[in-house]
């Protein structure tokens, strides 16, 4: 059964995190931190298929390969195509425009999508019938209900036998979809049946 799953997470270091410790992590790599020369080794980290770290495009690079600014001043203009003097601030009128699109919230639905068809490639190149969705079960009009993304440390402990609140739920959730899709089947089959009952006495 293929399912969706693509995880998406913005690291600042405002926030205390680095997006180098969190690459290095990931991929299960060993990478220095230019900023800081910090270096975090996850070099020893098993279970990872596939690593392929993209360089982020937070902001544009310089021909010199330096960052550029994050952010350009852009003047606000009048009819005429002037900037608009304010003698409030002495400064004329302007706003700060992102020099990337990177942190738009509508780029994580293009990265869903992308990463669904790419996804459904594969399958479809190795013989697999299954395609996954990157919309809700709901986008989709779909009764089932969804399950839980039990991670790594819930999914150890429920193979050996240990019972989670997560694993549990995803039990009932399963159960319920289980006989959500056997009663709908029931209610096909007696519409078929009731359509050639009806095509029978015509």
């Amino acid at each position: 059964m293929a399912i969706f799953h693509l995880n998406l997470k913005i690291v600042t270091r405002g926030t205390g995190t680095s997006a180098v410790a969190k690459a290095a992590y990931h991929s299960g790599d060993k990478l220095t931190n230019e900023y800081d020369g910090h270096t975090f080794d996850y070099d020893q980290k098993i279970r990872v298929v596939h690593k392929e770290i993209c360089c982020p495009t937070m902001r544009p690079f310089n021909e010199d390969g330096s960052w550029d600014a994050k952010f350009t001043k852009v003047y606000e203009l009048d009819e005429s195509g002037n900037k608009i003097y304010d003698p409030k601030t002495h400064c004329y009128k302007s706003r700060a425009m992102a020099t990337t699109d990177w942190n738009d919230c509508d780029k994580a639905e293009v990265w869903r999508v992308a990463w669904a068809d790419a996804t459904n490639a594969a399958l479809a190149a190795h013989g697999f019938p299954e395609t996954i969705n990157h919309r809700s079960f709901e986008r989709q009009g779909k009764e089932e209900k969804p399950t839980f993304h039990l991670g790594v440390a819930v999914m150890q402990l429920e193979r050996c036998g240990i019972k989670t609140n997560h694993g549990d739920i995803n039990r009932e959730v399963e159960a319920y979809n289980k006989e959500l899709r056997r009663i709908n089947a029931r209610i096909r089959k007696s519409e078929v049946f009731l359509c050639f009952s009806n095509f029978n006495h015509v």
